[in-house]
């Protein structure tokens, strides 16, 4: 018998697809992440993520505490109000950040910022991920400029 790709059980369309490996995948990308992988992370969990079906997406969205936005313009200011009103309050060793990838990155019209907003651990650099951690995604065309500013070359910011 020909062995199922590990892929094929994440893909709907495949005859083998579980949904529940599918999930169980997601997370465990997740709880391994820190801060060195996280580029790495980020693009498979949405890889599978922008796969899954709408009841998928929603089985990950309240086990992960996970939001996903789309908004034209993202300004600094709302993702600092973001991480002040969702910080979790019995955790005080923990740190903001922001991870940005860009697509299209050639003429303005077609660029695409997916903006990630995650907690980390300080003592460890871990991610933090599940029901008590949030994660949100935003996708925008524009980041105001305070936003470019902060984060320069690189792609990441962290908030202490």
């Amino acid at each position: 018998m020909k062995q199922e790709r590990l892929e094929d059980q994440h893909d709907p369309q495949h005859p083998s697809f579980n949904q529940d490996a599918l999930q169980n995948h997601l997370f465990g990308l997740l709880d391994q992440m820190k801060l060195v992988n996280m580029d790495m992370v980020f693009k498979l969990f949405m890889r599978y993520y922008n796969r899954a079906d709408t009841g998928l997406k929603m089985a990950i969205q309240s086990r992960m505490n996970f939001d996903r936005e789309e908004v034209l313009e993202y300004r600094l200011e709302d993702a600092i109000l973001w991480f002040k009103s969702n910080y979790p309050e019995e955790h005080d060793q923990l740190s903001g950040g922001l991870f940005r990838v860009v697509s299209g990155r050639g003429a303005i019209k077609t660029r695409r910022y997916d903006i990630y907003h995650f907690f980390i651990d300080e003592t460890d650099r871990k991610v933090m991920s599940g029901s008590g951690f949030p994660l949100r995604l935003v996708v925008s065309q524009h980041l105001d400029t305070d936003l470019e500013q902060q984060f320069g070359q690189e792609d990441l910011i962290i908030f202490q």
